[in-house]
């Protein structure tokens, strides 16, 4: 699925108002990492999500055994999934932003003057989700491409054997790129112009300089990560156990998207994937 936002103004949110179920499989504990999120996009815009009543236009949040949902509104019941693994605020907030009308990032038509995509490194079957979205059905409302947004795949998303699917043309933000951890200054001014927000409750700041370059040690022990949109089922271990005595070393991969599957496999009690 791709980004920036969606043209078609039928499918947006009528007065920015999302009605919501969330399902009962889901503890009370996750429920609330799932209302944190709204809160989050809330904060930021004039979007509001609510408790559904009657509203024959709504999503269904539940548990389908990975992270994804549908772009825009949808008629009728609009299911988003938050498979084990997805429970952190960026990845419901990444989905959500899916439900409010925002494509991935690096499928803009313009993204070739911004990154180079590694298609050869791309698990074969997954190669549609590096596709463009032709301008006609997108609106990049008038914001420049966004290595920060919390919208952007990984640099090494579908990777088939842990090298990079994504590079950036900017030198240093390839480190950047799938990273996110909140709405940027972009995906907030993106998010207000679409739904013609008057008023915004949170400050708009620039995002910070890229990090440093990390150690991918931790790669070595599997061969083909998958990021959260993938809706493929892995074989999760059957304790909540780690593999390895240095999964605290690794910690900081747990909240990657493209390195979830691997994470999880290995050291799910550090990760709390269990």
């Amino acid at each position: 699925m791709p980004r920036s936002s969606v043209r078609d103004k039928h499918l947006l949110w009528k007065d920015g108002i999302v009605p919501y179920e969330i399902s009962a499989i889901f503890t009370t504990v996750q429920r609330k990492k799932i209302t944190n999120a709204m809160k989050m996009i809330e904060a930021n815009s004039c979007v509001r999500f609510v408790p559904r009543t009657i509203e024959p236009d709504y999503l269904v949040i539940n548990n389908d055994h990975g992270c994804f949902s549908m772009v825009g509104r949808m008629q009728g019941r609009q299911v988003v999934s938050l498979g084990s693994g997805c429970l952190f605020n960026e990845v419901i907030v990444h989905e959500l932003m899916h439900v409010l009308g925002f494509w991935h990032e690096q499928s803009r038509t313009d993204r070739d003057d911004f990154i180079i995509i590694r298609a050869e490194n791309v698990i074969p079957s997954m190669v549609g989700q590096f596709r463009k979205i032709e301008l006609p059905y997108v609106d990049f409302l008038d914001e420049k491409y966004d290595y920060y947004s919390i919208m952007h795949y990984d640099s090494k998303a579908f990777s088939r054997n842990g090298e990079n699917t994504i590079e950036a043309v900017e030198p240093k933000m390839t480190e950047v790129i799938g990273k996110a951890l909140e709405l940027s200054a972009s995906d907030i001014r993106k998010l207000n112009k679409l739904y013609e927000c008057t008023t915004v409750n949170a400050v708009v700041t620039d995002p910070p300089p890229p990090p440093p370059p990390e150690s991918t040690t931790v790669f070595s022990r599997s061969t083909t990560p998958t990021p959260p949109t993938s809706i493929a089922k892995p074989e999760w271990p059957t304790q909540c156990q780690d593999r390895f005595d240095d999964c605290d070393t690794f910690a900081r991969y747990c909240r990657r998207f493209a390195f979830r599957h691997v994470m999880k496999k290995h050291c799910p009690k550090t990760c709390e994937l269990c």
